[in-house]
């Protein structure tokens, strides 16, 4: 069928441009990409609590990023040293390969507007989908360091109850494994038309609707016979 051989190559030239970008991102586009997440951090985080970028993300000699992330939790009891401590902030230290998950989401929305049909129809959504993915990338990243942030608190402070731990383990999920790999067919699928409605289509089922095509023009024919044999019945009979 046409609809059918159409829905086939489209998700041919995804899978095919989804992969192509995956080994492109990984071999080449992670590292500018976590470039520009750690200095667009660093100045949004500049932005929200004042003073320089710099001081709030850096990188050791390791590789390793440093947060200093801003946290003011006022008096707090710390058991580890036995007193009382007024706290303004928090330093931890976090691995690159473990922030890649907020570079991911770009490459896959290019590999899903890439196969969309009409190239010349993707430039825009291509140019503004960029936007609006490296926003969400940046927003899902700032929760994270937070998460991060108030997880290391109270890992310090007291042992964290089963509840605390949970919705900790579930936020950082959602962050890392649910974020990055839904938010790109969600953008795809609202900047393209077209892509938007071959999905929209597909999930209505409208290949269901053709059987019913071939009733309605069977009845039709149906109908002009019928009507054809009343022309030819004499008037008398």
């Amino acid at each position: 069928m046409p609809a059918e051989k159409l829905r086939s190559s489209l998700l041919l030239r995804a899978s095919a441009a989804l992969v192509l970008m995956l080994v492109l991102w990984w071999l080449v586009l992670s590292g500018p990409l976590l470039f520009l997440l750690r200095h667009s951090a660093g100045f949004a985080m500049s932005v929200l609590h004042g003073g320089d970028s710099g001081q709030f993300i850096s990188v050791s000699a390791s590789g390793d990023w440093n947060f200093h992330v801003p946290l003011e939790l006022g008096a707090q009891y710390v058991p580890a040293e036995h007193r009382t401590l007024e706290i303004h902030s928090i330093d931890f230290t976090a691995a690159p390969r473990d922030l890649n998950a907020f570079t991911f989401s770009v490459p896959v929305l290019w590999a899903l507007l890439l196969a969309a049909p009409g190239f010349r129809r993707c430039l825009r959504p291509l140019l503004l989908g960029t936007l609006l993915m490296g926003g969400v990338e940046l927003v899902s990243f700032l929760l994270f360091v937070d998460l991060a942030g108030y997880r290391a608190v109270a890992q310090n402070l007291q042992p964290l109850d089963g509840f605390a731990t949970w919705w900790m383990g579930l936020g950082d999920y959602l962050l890392r494994g649910v974020v990055p790999f839904v938010a790109p067919f969600f953008v795809a699928i609202a900047l393209h038309r077209d892509l938007r409605t071959e999905v929209l289509s597909w999930a209505a089922g409208t290949p269901l609707a053709q059987p019913a095509a071939r009733e309605t023009s069977a009845s039709a024919n149906e109908n002009r016979l019928r009507k054809s044999r009343q022309r030819r019945t004499p008037r008398g009979a």
